[in-house]
């Protein structure tokens, strides 16, 4: 569930143009710091979901091959 609604909330970010994977990474790593995830049962935990975990949650999308950083041609 975190992780479908982090992409979710990253995505329009995520498939915007950029000059290389570096920019991708970093505009996405600043938007998500801003969602709000509110459909987990860990997300109403206060405090359990900093900024960090929203991050790491980007990271583990791209471990599962949901999105990559770096776009094949380049």
């Amino acid at each position: 569930m975190l992780k479908s609604e982090t992409l979710a909330g990253i995505i329009d970010i995520y498939e915007d143009d950029y000059e290389n994977g570096f920019k991708r990474l970093n505009e996405v790593m600043k938007h998500v710091t801003t969602i709000q995830l509110s459909q987990s049962k860990l997300a109403k935990i206060p405090g359990l979901i900093s900024i960090t975990e929203k991050k790491g949650l980007c990271h583990i999308l791209v471990n599962d091959k949901e999105i990559t950083w770096v776009d094949k041609d380049e």
